[in-house]
């Protein structure tokens, strides 16, 4: 019973978390992301918590949610288009390594797992949190270390979109130029049965190209190595976007979306505060140079 419990509180507490971002303009600053980890949080502090059950409905979420955030992309389009983002986003990946490597190295002699502090935040910062899930696992850290910066990105995440939702603008204003706006398509009208037909096809098809994955990493390595699987899937999920039926779509990006809050819900339920360390000072010290430097 507590197992039902606890699974029904992930998957329909992001869906209030939605709700409350539409329903309250200071929610939707903070974003359905941050209520999710907040109703994760709380969830780690009922009776009914499990932690391996938590770690279950987290691992499972992103997989199936990187398909569906990749299905509505046109690769065609945006190639044509790419060379500014492409070189824009090289920089940015450019600085955070450099940052995150000059870090390990500033602090290794004070903090005993740097290194993968380092590459923890260089995925959470070039991806989000899915991208320091599939690091953590890879590097079999210690969890809680996972629960330490999970904690103070929390904090330092919440400050830094203070900071884009209110000073960001006319500070970045006075350097960067405003680019022209270029009117987009206006949407397609959906009738309700549709979009549910087109949600099932789409979740539908990201669970097969989950399988697949899954199946051919266990032949060929014996074992379901994380990376290989989540190199697999986005890759799979790529490709199933040039599928011109499925890239159109309109649903499956928040479908996706859903299931990475269902998966920050997870994530906060396993954030024990009581086990955070007496390394703490450290690496937030850690976190915040890498942050900030890679902002400058």
């Amino acid at each position: 019973m507590s197992m039902a419990l606890q699974i029904a509180y992930l998957l329909l507490m992001p869906a209030l978390a939605f709700w409350l971002a539409r329903r309250s303009k200071m929610a939707a600053r903070l974003g359905p992301v941050v209520f999710a980890y907040l109703f994760g949080l709380l969830l780690s502090q009922l009776p009914i918590n499990d932690a391996t059950l938590s770690t279950s409905v987290r691992d499972l979420s992103i997989p199936l949610a990187i398909p569906l955030l990749l299905f509505g992309l046109d690769v065609r389009a945006w190639l044509g288009g790419a060379r500014s983002t492409v070189v824009s986003f090289g920089l940015c990946l450019l600085a955070l390594i450099i940052v995150s490597t000059l870090a390990h190295f500033l602090f290794a002699d004070r903090i005993a797992h740097s290194a993968d502090i380092a590459g923890m935040l260089t995925g959470l910062y070039s991806g989000g949190s899915p991208n320091m899930a599939v690091v953590h696992n890879s590097l079999g850290t210690p969890p809680e270390l996972y629960a330490q910066i999970n904690a103070i990105d929390f904090i330092s995440g919440a400050i830094y979109f203070l900071f884009l939702i209110t000073l960001a603008g006319p500070v970045f204003g006075k350097i960067l130029h405003r680019p022209a706006v270029v009117a987009g398509q206006a949407p397609v009208a959906m009738d309700e049965s549709a979009r549910w037909r087109d949600g099932a096809l789409a979740v539908a098809v990201s669970l097969g190209i989950v399988g697949i994955t899954a199946i051919t990493v266990k032949l060929i390595t014996s074992e379901l190595a994380v990376a290989p699987i989540m190199l697999g899937i986005t890759s799979l999920g790529i490709a199933a976007s040039f599928w011109r039926r499925l890239r159109r779509i309109g649903n499956s990006y928040a479908i996706g979306y859903y299931l990475v809050t269902v998966f920050c819900c997870a994530l906060g339920s396993q954030l024990q505060l009581d086990r955070l360390g007496t390394d703490l000072a450290q690496i937030a010290v850690m976190h915040l140079s890498i942050l900030c430097g890679t902002i400058v």
